[in-house]
């Protein structure tokens, strides 16, 4: 009876719970955590390639990598990232060469809806070193290190503290000589599916 009159006197189920205890008052006014907030642990795999005029040269192939990051605002995180691939040579004058790419980079990512189905997009400026082999000396391939600024977007969606999602990044070069002749303007693109924990 005590409970029909504070629903009649109060007009919400919700204050009649808080007055028998059921539910505290602050319990009410608790908001639901944010799911994209927090740090993150992912690893990354997929396909690596390139474009311009290193894209005959060079085939896709598999690509891989990790992430770390934190995102201490609904909308805007920061990820560290290591990320690799390795791509068949093709260059018509011989068979059988081979590059392996290893990076570092740090980028700054953006949510355009930080909700449980997250779209993203992210840029930052990274490192990598290409290591060349089983190509003649007189090729003109070789190691090298060279820049890289990425742009990409993803999805991610949060399943409690695990994260499933996909990206896609298109990486601008700099100051680099994969190939014996001119090949500036080349972009490495690569797409990749993402699986890991926040915490």
């Amino acid at each position: 009876m005590a409970g029909l009159l504070a629903l009649a006197l109060s007009g919400s189920p919700a204050a009649v719970l808080a007055s028998e205890g059921a539910i505290g008052p602050e319990e009410l006014r608790r908001p639901e955590p944010s799911p994209v907030k927090g740090a993150k642990l992912s690893v990354l795999g997929g396909v690596e390639g390139y474009s311009g005029r290193l894209a005959p040269r060079v085939n896709p192939g598999v690509a891989w990598g990790v992430v770390v990051g934190t995102q201490p605002l609904n909308r805007m995180g920061v990820e560290l990232a290591y990320s690799g691939a390795s791509n068949a040579l093709t260059d018509p004058r011989f068979e059988g060469g081979r590059m392996v790419r290893n990076g570092v980079g740090l980028n700054v990512k953006f949510s355009l809806t930080p909700s449980r189905v997250e779209p993203y997009l992210y840029g930052g400026i990274g490192v990598s070193f290409a290591s060349i082999s089983d190509v003649p000396v007189a090729s003109g391939y070789g190691d090298d290190v060279f820049g890289v600024v990425p742009l990409g977007a993803g999805v991610g969606f949060h399943l409690g503290t695990w994260l499933l999602g996909a990206r896609g990044e298109l990486g601008f070069l700099f100051a680099q000589q994969l190939g014996p002749t001119a090949t500036s303007g080349a972009k490495m693109w690569n797409g990749r599916v993402e699986l890991g924990a926040r915490f």
